[in-house]
């Protein structure tokens, strides 16, 4: 990755991240459908749909990884990356959410990092992702090292999605969010974004 394409994900993010602190902030209870809001709860796995975060071996709803090489003279370029993400369930207490994140844009800080000076010092899940990438039998000559960077949307993190949704019976209402919700049966709130309208999920605390 060239130094233009790394300012340009930097700028991106920061206006992401301007965009959360701006936008008014609703509880799920309380969001009108198809209203843009920011919501804030906690990420709940969907039944038993979690994932393994590949570095730190989390259990996530989401992660993030980036494979960076370290050269001389401080150059670092950028590898490989790898994401994966799963829907799963937002509460707040006066209501729940489903999350779908097929079209998302997620704004995660990467809070595990590690290094390796090559393969052959790599541990048995840095060497996983070396060879998942094709990047065990690389040229190694002028690296100085390899960063692994991973980011994860963590099972009971608290997280904030922005977006908009609309309502639908919920098969599984936890005792004590039923009062609030239409008539006709409990509900819950439905996110889903498209290819040019995602979503925005962030751990960002400023956001919450």
């Amino acid at each position: 990755m060239s130094l233009i394409e790394s300012v340009r994900e930097w700028l991106e993010d920061r206006r992401v991240r301007k965009l959360l602190h701006a936008t008014p902030a609703h509880s799920l209870g309380a969001l009108p459908e198809n209203t843009f809001g920011r919501v804030a709860g906690v990420a709940r796995p969907l039944g038993q749909r979690v994932l393994e975060a590949p570095l730190s071996g989390r259990s996530c709803l989401y992660y993030s990884i980036a494979l960076v090489e370290l050269r001389p003279n401080n150059f670092l370029r950028r590898l490989a990356t790898e994401q994966e993400s799963v829907p799963f369930l937002l509460e707040d207490g006066t209501g729940r959410a489903l999350i779908d994140p097929e079209h998302a844009r997620f704004s995660c800080a990467f809070d595990h990092e590690s290094e390796s000076k090559a393969a052959f010092d790599a541990s048995v899940r840095q060497r996983a992702l070396l060879e998942r990438h094709s990047l065990v039998r690389r040229n190694w000559f002028g690296t100085d090292a390899i960063r692994y960077r991973e980011a994860v949307i963590a099972v009971d993190e608290r997280i904030t999605v922005l977006g908009a949704g609309t309502r639908e019976l919920d098969p599984a209402t936890p005792r004590g969010l039923e009062q609030g919700y239409r008539e006709g049966g409990p509900t819950r709130m439905r996110f889903t974004g498209t290819a040019k309208y995602p979503l925005t999920l962030s751990d960002d605390p400023r956001s919450l």
